[in-house]
């Protein structure tokens, strides 16, 4: 018979608890319970949320850890909202799921791993049977429902109870460290939504001009935070070339001028942090060879008429050699309304101060400039590689929208057909 496949879902804190899941989970595969946590992975191609929504789906059960912070994320009054979206994610999927099967919920179990945390189990799974995994009793109880092996079970009339199965022992398994660069904030970019880019150039009292490259989004106001927030990580300038900006071109034969910009941490970001994370850290050994340091992007693809925008910017950018990254300012949203084509062709703005946030310009000295030919030829890959395994969140949130609205409407529909069924019976049964 095959193990049981078991999913813990934990909102991450401080280190002991995630080596007490650790151990636990540990302990259930010794049991011959094929148990699973994300600190079993490094970087999983398809990306956290899709693997959490995909390890919460194919488990036979999922264990929900109850604690303070998993709670408050559940409810979104954490300190920090912006952290521990993993454990928004999975509470979200795990929420629904217990919804749809209100009345036979045998899959999503709460556990804990002392009994104070017990007022902390999601509201929804409070009526369900919960386990203390601190009290070897509850313990070995909890092991025996997952094996199938619980004495309540109630066989059916003239069967036989069956013996209690034996499972081999599956092998432990280490923590993959994965180190997540914070310097793309996912959920504030992804309510800003970047949607183009301007070029345009300050006169300067050293050089004759130096280049702007300004991003626009449709939401400026959160546009802004965005680089409030960058502003604040790297203390206002990026000569450490913290942040990574590149443009890779001659993405698409049919149009030359079509090419896509990236935004995200670099290498010298992501040592810095490493960095960080030892000083904090003293007496944590890291074990780099299970460990990877991820670094997330922001790609956007524009699509000009033409290409003169983009090498004046080049040219102007080999002479002075510095550059000022910022976001537009929300003014720039009411022009956008004339202008559809800002959302995929780049401008050249003639007056900046109407339209640049220059008390959020950061002053950069490297951008990538490379062909999509010289990118592939790449050995060993750069960070740029992400540009061509890029995700379109929109086309996939419309489309997860449009199944829910399918499905709403069959409801609907459905819903309507039974209350014209009571109708015509109720009219008939008044005739007779």
């Amino acid at each position: 018979m095959k193990s049981p496949r078991v999913f813990i879902s934990y909102a991450h804190a401080e280190k002991q608890l995630a080596d007490n899941v650790l151990d636990f989970s540990n302990y259930l595969r010794s049991r011959g319970i094929d148990a699973e946590i994300d600190q079993y992975e490094e970087a999983p191609p398809q990306g956290w949320p899709l693997w959490m929504a995909s390890q919460v789906d194919q488990a036979d059960f999922v264990l929900v850890l109850a604690t303070k912070t998993y709670y408050e994320r559940s409810k979104d009054f954490a300190e920090n909202p912006n952290i521990g979206l993993g454990s928004k994610w999975e509470t979200l999927h795990i929420l629904q799921k217990v919804y749809e099967n209100a009345f036979n919920n045998t899959k999503y179990i709460p556990i804990c791993l002392d009994k104070e945390n017990k007022e902390y189990i999601l509201d929804s799974l409070k009526p369900y049977t919960y386990y203390d995994v601190s009290n070897t009793d509850q313990k070995e109880k909890l092991v025996n429902r997952l094996l199938g092996n619980n004495e309540s079970i109630r066989p059916k009339l003239g069967e036989q109870t069956k013996e209690a199965e034996e499972f081999s022992p599956l092998e432990p398994r280490d923590r993959k460290h994965l180190f997540v660069s914070n310097l793309i904030d996912l959920e504030l970019w992804d309510k800003a939504n970047w949607c183009g880019v301007a070029f345009s150039f300050a006169q300067s009292e050293h050089r004759e001009d130096i280049p702007i490259i300004g991003l626009g989004f449709r939401k400026p106001k959160i546009g802004k935070q965005i680089f409030d927030d960058l502003n604040h990580s790297i203390n206002n300038d990026d000569l450490k070339n913290h942040i990574r900006v590149s443009i890779v071109r001659d993405i698409d034969p049919l149009n030359p001028y079509k090419y896509r910009m990236l935004i995200g941490p670099n290498e010298e970001y992501l040592n810095t942090m490493l960095e960080r994370v030892e000083a904090e850290n003293p007496n944590y050994i890291i074990d780099y060879r299970n460990s990877i340091f991820m670094g997330i992007s922001r790609v956007l693809e524009l699509d000009p008429r033409s290409g003169e925008n983009l090498e004046r910017f080049i040219q102007i950018f080999n002479k002075s050699k510095f550059f000022y990254l910022t976001n537009m300012k929300e003014k720039l949203e009411k022009d956008l309304n004339k202008n559809s084509d800002f959302y995929t062709t780049p401008l050249a703005l003639e007056t900046p101060e109407d339209f640049i946030d220059f008390d959020n310009a950061i002053l950069k000295k490297d951008i990538n400039i490379k062909t999509l030919m010289q990118l592939n030829k790449e050995n060993p890959k750069s960070l740029d590689h992400a540009v061509l395994n890029t995700i379109n969140t929109r086309k996939v949130k419309k489309s997860q929208t449009s199944g829910k609205n399918q499905d709403e409407k069959k409801a609907v529909e459905k819903r309507k057909r039974k209350a014209k069924e009571v109708k015509k019976t109720r009219k008939s049964t008044k005739k007779k």
